[in-house]
């Protein structure tokens, strides 16, 4: 018994460590001189989470600007027909200095955005910053 409650203890204080907010977003703009993206919701989030639920034409809402942590992490992602869900792929080179996100299109870029809860112990990110940026499309390469 003494070890399921050290083992419940443990889990919940590591759960504790890593909260953040995963967001379904679409990319309008960077401003890597600032350090900040602007966001509006994704079609999912705006729809009700996808799967069929809210049809019609979604409100994404009003834009939103966010600051990216130093350290972000930038990948491409890719649906893994294994799996059947995005899944993330390759660090995208030279990250939000890519031209990719200097030329964003008026429909701009579907993307995963995770946002830390609280501040990182080690100082490499604050609370309500950009820790992670996933980009949607592409499919898993055939083996």
């Amino acid at each position: 018994m003494k070890k399921f409650l050290a083992a419940t203890m443990f889990t919940v204080a590591l759960v504790g460590l890593v909260m953040a907010e995963e967001r379904s977003v679409v990319i309008k703009s960077v401003d890597t001189g600032k350090g900040t993206i602007t966001v509006v919701k994704g079609a999912a989030a705006a729809k009700g989470k996808g799967k069929g639920k809210g049809k019609g034409k979604a409100d994404p809402g009003d834009p939103e600007t966010l600051t990216v942590a130093k350290d972000v992490k930038v990948n491409k992602g890719m649906f893994d027909k294994d799996a059947k869900k995005f899944v993330t792929g390759d660090a995208i080179e030279k990250g939000l200095m890519n031209e990719m996100f200097s030329n964003i299109g008026d429909k701009g870029i579907n993307a995963t955005i995770t946002v830390a809860d609280e501040d990182d112990k080690d100082g490499k990110f604050k609370k309500g910053e950009v820790t992670s940026i996933v980009t949607k499309g592409g499919k898993k390469a055939a083996n």
